[in-house]
């Protein structure tokens, strides 16, 4: 029910705007929230986070396994938000240091409004239904 849940928040929102969803797609805002966001969950975590995300796949992960991956997905989601600001300071800096070029403006504007779009879609629409699944399943376990 997750991926059909991610896949109709897709395609309304290409659906609804058509022609006009393209410029919502901009592989550099993309790269700077994955990247910060791998970057910070590799210095969070050890090898403890692949346990983590393995309690998604596996339907028989103990107490331990479910703990870690609701940490990991509430860890990765603070991780996603901070990259969204940090694409917007980049964004800023970019727009700032070419003012005077106006073609610049346009893909500094885009790298500081899509780092955000990106970030807020992530961490809002894919990592907090993660990480609230695997809390639910977290309190079914018996004690």
């Amino acid at each position: 029910m997750r991926v059909i849940g991610l896949g109709v928040i897709v395609a309304l929102i290409f659906v609804t705007l058509g022609e006009d969803a393209m410029p919502l797609i901009d592989s550099v805002s993309f790269l700077i929230v994955s990247g910060v966001s791998l970057g910070i969950m590799l210095m969070s975590f050890d090898r403890e986070w692949r346990a983590g995300f393995a309690a998604l796949r596996n339907a028989d992960a103990d107490r331990t396994e479910l703990l870690m991956g609701q940490a990991a997905m509430v860890r990765l989601r603070s991780a996603v938000i901070v990259s969204g600001v940090i694409g917007t300071l980049i964004g800023v800096v970019i727009m700032t240091a070419y003012m005077s070029d106006p073609a610049v403006l346009g893909s500094a504007m885009a790298i500081l409004l899509l780092t955000q779009v990106y970030a807020l879609a992530i961490g809002f629409c894919i990592l907090h239904p993660l990480a609230a699944a695997l809390a639910h399943r977290l309190d079914e376990l018996p004690d």
